[in-house]
């Protein structure tokens, strides 16, 4: 889970030093990426917002880095840079997942934490966008096809060895007169050493919260996660929750 933010204004390296300094008790190692676009959902017929595959541009200066600041059982993660702050857990051994609750509360925590930052260099943290994701991947059984995992593709003659697809959602207020987020979906096949053939499921649930306060934050990732855990339901097969041993 995360959020998108203006800028500070006073933002370089030593501030990226400090934010990681903030949280450098608990989250003791530290990882350079590669930097992230932004990413805005939009509505009225305009699509996510995003910068365009081709830019060119004259700096006298490096565009700044996103980093990473992992907890030592490395399931923990924070992301940041100068326009992004997130939260992962991710599975590492035989670690148990946390659940929903506990990762947002440890967020929201953070996210307090780096608005202490912006706010002791003069600026309020003017948060723009939110999202939360989940990334699920689903070994497929031998002699499964991916038709007997999800309900969105038809039983098929053809053995499909790769499979890409995204597709998304529009997501409308309680009372339906307006949109309040967009859920994207994300659908691969992979593999890896530890599983022969499996899908890659992503669920994405992305848009503005009602104010840049913490709670209505939390709020609007807390409708996102119940929205996601719905439609994952919903495109999933009962023979899937079966052998999941969902329970309702």
């Amino acid at each position: 889970m995360g959020v998108q933010f203006v800028r500070h204004p006073e933002y370089n390296d030593l501030f990226a030093w400090e934010v990681w300094n903030t949280f450098r008790a608990e989250f003791t190692h530290f990882q350079e990426a590669p930097r992230l676009d932004p990413a805005f959902e939009v509505f009225g017929g305009a699509e996510t917002v995003s910068m365009p595959a081709f830019q060119f541009s004259i700096s006298q200066s490096e565009p700044s880095k996103r980093y990473w600041f992992i907890a030592d059982d490395d399931s923990h993660l924070l992301q940041f840079q100068d326009d992004r702050f997130y939260m992962n857990w991710r599975k590492r051994h035989q670690n148990k997942y946390p659940r929903y609750e506990a990762i947002a509360e440890q967020f929201a925590k953070h996210l307090e934490g780096l608005r202490g930052v912006f706010q002791a260099h003069g600026a309020p943290m003017i948060i723009k966008q939110a999202e939360v994701a989940y990334i699920n991947v689903i070994p497929l059984v031998e002699k499964t096809a991916i038709a007997d995992w999800l309900t969105i593709v038809k039983p098929s003659v053809l053995n499909v060895e790769q499979l890409n697809a995204t597709f998304s959602e529009v997501v409308l207020s309680e009372d339906g007169k307006k949109p309040v987020a967009r859920l994207r979906y994300e659908l691969g096949l992979s593999s890896s050493r530890e599983v022969r053939r499996a899908m890659r499921l992503s669920l994405i649930y992305r848009g503005a919260p009602t104010d840049i306060s913490t709670k209505s934050i939390s709020d609007f990732l807390a409708a996102g996660r119940q929205r996601i855990v719905k439609r994952f339901c919903d495109i999933t097969t009962e023979e899937a929750h079966k052998i999941w041993a969902r329970s309702q």
